[in-house]
């Protein structure tokens, strides 16, 4: 056993062989909690191990035994043999059309540059959800985020060792089944915080760019916002700005709002107003918004040099269309501003404001879609869903349900006599 601790230690493991411990425990290199060999199984006890190991016998390599080969030779030529035809020939065609003939597989393993870019890629999709879910905008908001998870591990962590203390000490309490219950309930909890914890340290290390100099001031770096760039050359921006709302049953203090939020944006800012642009009662799915189709028409002309919204979903909730008429505003020099999503020129930003306008984009179609289930569930409960009833119907005001109207419904009955 003592060969085989030593080499267990020479591949980074520490091995706990006090005579005090009840237990032997071993730490991997990159953990920083030891484990207990026997909660790893029963083969991995001491004693087991050691059996293991005496167990081992010599490995006796088999006698190589040399193949033949035996040569064939084609005779004639296999450019001149005569080719499938007819039926047979047919069949064949379509089985392989078909899939019954595997096609030759054209498919690339990725490149170890390509996996590595995936890797990083699907990390900025966790760290990007986090922020998004937890509201995160600043380096302040990240650390008082990471400040408060570190709290609710350690308090998690020291209401579970009290679990399982009193698991330990008792051989079978009347609560062990419960108790147990609760110590896995923490233990995917502590996973789940411990996962969101490692993101959020990935995004201070790497997506933010922000580092505490020695006055806990925070810098930004290689990353400048649009509005700074125009301060730094010493220019005033000029904006115009974009407020729209979607339906007639929403009100009029919908625009005012947005418009009070802008104004107080660009007041912070130092950027001058030149236009309002308001969309009333008009869906950001499409393009039909005559203010929306004036304000990009408008900024071919020059004139300003940002387009601010309350917030993106307000510039468009169809990705294409985003795209579209933002590429349109970039090549006039016109760039697109949100108020509540503050985002920059990082590369980090491009998959934040993506990942923004598809969960737009997905709200508005789940939106409609719950609408028109409650509307279908309405009228097969013959529920109003208002307006004027439907000719040959009216509403039932002690039960609010439609209900056939005697004196019209003679004249609904002939019409569809005749006609259907």
């Amino acid at each position: 056993m003592r060969h085989f601790y030593q080499a267990m230690e020479r591949k980074g493991y520490v091995l706990n062989l006090g005579q005090n411990r009840k237990y032997l425990t071993i730490r991997t290199p990159d953990s920083a909690k030891p484990t207990r060999l026997k909660t790893l199984g029963e083969n991995y006890t001491e004693e087991a191990i050691k059996w293991r190991i005496l167990e081992n016998k010599r490995f006796d390599r088999p006698q190589y035994i040399k193949s033949t080969v035996k040569h064939m030779t084609f005779a004639g030529s296999i450019s001149k043999t005569r080719k499938i035809t007819g039926f047979r020939a047919l069949y064949l065609h379509y089985c392989y059309l078909l899939g019954k003939i595997p096609k030759k597989s054209t498919r690339q393993p990725l490149s170890p540059v390509m996996r590595e870019e995936l890797r990083h890629f699907r990390t900025l999709v966790r760290q990007v959800s986090l922020l998004a879910k937890n509201k995160i905008d600043t380096a302040e908001q990240l650390y008082d985020f990471m400040d408060g998870t570190k709290s609710k591990i350690e308090e998690l962590t020291a209401l579970r060792q009290q679990i399982c203390t009193m698991l330990r000490r008792s051989s079978r309490p009347e609560n062990y089944d419960e108790l147990c219950r609760q110590r896995d309930a923490l233990t995917a909890e502590l996973k789940k915080l411990r996962t969101q914890l490692y993101s959020a340290a990935q995004d201070t290390a790497s997506n933010l760019r922000e580092r505490r100099t020695e006055t806990g001031c925070i810098e930004r770096n290689n990353t400048m916002t649009n509005i700074q760039k125009y301060k730094q050359k010493g220019i005033i921006p000029k904006a115009v700005l974009y407020a729209r709302f979607s339906s007639d049953n929403q009100r009029e203090e919908s625009i005012e709002a947005q418009l009070r939020a802008i104004h107080e944006y660009c007041e912070r800012n130092g950027i001058i107003v030149i236009r309002e642009y308001c969309d009333r009662a008009k869906s950001a799915t499409t393009d039909d918004r005559p203010e929306f189709l004036q304000m990009i028409a408008d900024a071919k002309n020059g004139g300003f040099d940002f387009v601010i919204v309350h917030k993106l979903d307000r510039f468009s909730r169809n990705r294409y269309d985003s795209a579209h008429y933002k590429k349109e505003l970039k090549k006039c020099n016109v760039a697109v501003l949100s108020v509540l999503e503050n985002l920059d020129d990082s590369p980090e930003s491009v998959i934040l404001e993506s990942v923004l306008e598809g969960m737009s984009e997905y709200y508005s179609k789940n939106l409609a879609r719950e609408v028109m289930k409650g509307m279908k569930e309405s009228a097969l409960q013959c529920r109003p869903l208002g307006g004027k009833p439907p000719y040959g119907y009216q509403i039932n005001p002690q039960t609010c349900r439609y209900e056939v109207k005697e004196s019209e419904a003679q004249a609904v009955k002939l019409i569809f006599s005749r006609v259907v």
